[in-house]
């Protein structure tokens, strides 16, 4: 199931390491963590370009969609 399963004790964990460091919690936006999820995987595409390990974009292309099952719509 994709259900999610809260879990007091983690999340009482996450709290407690968080105020050790002295992060105080905050809402994160949709905009966010898209930057964060994917701005990564566009780095480490364009490297692979400039390595030679891909010939084209499309190749990379074709592995964000069959591989990692990125939606071909959102490209």
């Amino acid at each position: 199931s994709r259900t999610p399963a809260p879990n007091p004790e983690v999340e009482a964990l996450i709290r407690d390491k968080a105020a050790e460091k002295g992060i105080a919690p905050r809402a994160i936006g949709a905009d966010e963590i898209i930057e964060r999820t994917l701005y990564p995987m566009i780095n480490e595409g364009a490297k692979i370009l400039e390595e030679g390990i891909a010939a084209r974009a499309s190749d990379i292309d074709v592995v964000w969609v069959n591989g990692y099952g990125f939606p071909v719509g959102k490209g």
